[in-house]
């Protein structure tokens, strides 16, 4: 069997091939993925499929292992996929995005107070919409980036559902925030806000809770990150929320180039070091990708550190606690590097809206 790459508008086809006949294939989406205010480019594995009388004999496993070597080899930095429990881990990959799930009594929502005009989403609000939601997300990480040049509009909502509206809030002509939701007879949920500032909270729960007596349901669901500075706001009025860390399963993510990620990253990295008011130095981090070096600001010190390249990803998104990372058996570190990786990689809430998932 042979492996048939064919490119499409905005990624890559990988696909096995026996004969003339494709029997295991996968998209590879070029993307590129926030990490704490750093643009890198990011791999989206999805629509990974084997036809029923290949399955069991290995084609998913190459198809998989030949898309992340391609990848290094395109220059990819990272690699992410949501994928089904118990099957993607084999090839490295590891949950990285953690889902959040909030909600509000409708009763409660519609007591906001709202001082913008609210009117529905149309085509040629896409470009504004897109520049709030790049200003909004500037710094959280997991976020894919939108053109606002090209970006047309919303794909998904709360859900893989693709019936979705959207409402915008406005300030004369000026829009100043947005809520996209799920058109469903059953629920009310919100699938992403965006907004100028804090002023728009009242204005966004406010409409949520109106147009939620109009579907007749008593909760407002919320598909938001949950570190979302509005879901604070939201807790003035009742607000219920659950987080959730998949095993093996769901928002994944796998380190590509361990060395070009890196060096990318150093800069904020030596940021937030400063920011600690820790004093510069040089960071080995040795994972089965390889060992690297990173000069962070000035400082003779060296500071060492070995784990899997699957725990690294998850530092890096923020996924998982330093102090929780380097309990696993597979991992090791100087003592006075602890406090040194606590302040370069924190812990936070690392999010894909559905609307770009893939």
């Amino acid at each position: 069997m042979e492996i048939r790459r064919t490119p499409f508008d905005g990624g890559t086809k990988l696909e096995l091939v026996e004969g003339d006949k494709a029997v295991s294939r996968l998209l590879v989406v070029d993307l590129r993925m926030c990490i704490g205010g750093v643009w890198v480019r990011c791999g989206g594995i999805g629509d990974v499929h084997t036809n029923h009388d290949y399955r069991m004999k290995g084609c998913g496993r190459r198809l998989l292992e030949e898309a992340v070597t391609w990848m290094r080899q395109q220059g990819y930095h990272l690699s992410a996929l949501f994928g089904i429990p118990n099957f993607y881990y084999r090839f490295g990959y590891t949950p990285g995005l953690v889902e959040s799930e909030a909600s509000i009594a409708t009763r409660q929502a519609e007591i906001a107070t709202g001082r913008y005009a609210v009117r529905d989403f149309t085509p040629e609000d896409a470009p504004v919409v897109a520049e709030l939601y790049m200003q909004h997300n500037a710094r959280r990480t997991g976020m894919i980036a939108r053109d606002p040049q090209t970006w047309r509009g919303f794909r998904r909502g709360a859900s893989w559902v693709e019936r979705v509206a959207a409402f915008v809030a406005t300030d004369g002509e000026q829009v100043v925030g947005y809520a996209l939701y799920n058109i469903d007879p059953w629920r009310y949920a919100i699938g992403e806000v965006g907004y100028r500032d804090r002023s728009v909270f009242g204005t966004l729960l406010a409409e949520m809770g109106r147009r939620a007596v109009d579907a007749r349901v008593e909760r407002v669901s919320l598909a938001l990150p949950g570190d979302e500075p509005f879901l604070v706001y939201c807790q003035r009025y009742g607000l219920e929320q659950k987080l959730t860390y998949p095993y093996r399963a769901s928002g994944m993510v796998r380190v590509v180039d361990q060395s070009a990620l890196l060096a990318l990253l150093a800069p904020m990295l030596e940021e937030r070091l400063t920011a600690a008011g820790l004093a510069g130095g040089t960071l080995v981090i040795e994972t089965d990708l390889g060992t690297d070096r990173l000069t962070l600001g000035q400082g003779g010190r060296e500071w060492r550190v070995r784990l899997s390249q699957a725990l690294l990803a998850q530092l890096v998104m923020g996924y998982r606690a330093v102090e929780d990372a380097l309990f696993e058996t597979d991992a090791q570190a100087d003592e006075e590097a602890v406090p040194v990786l606590q302040a370069l990689f924190p812990q936070g809430y690392p999010y894909i809206y559905c609307s770009d998932r893939f």
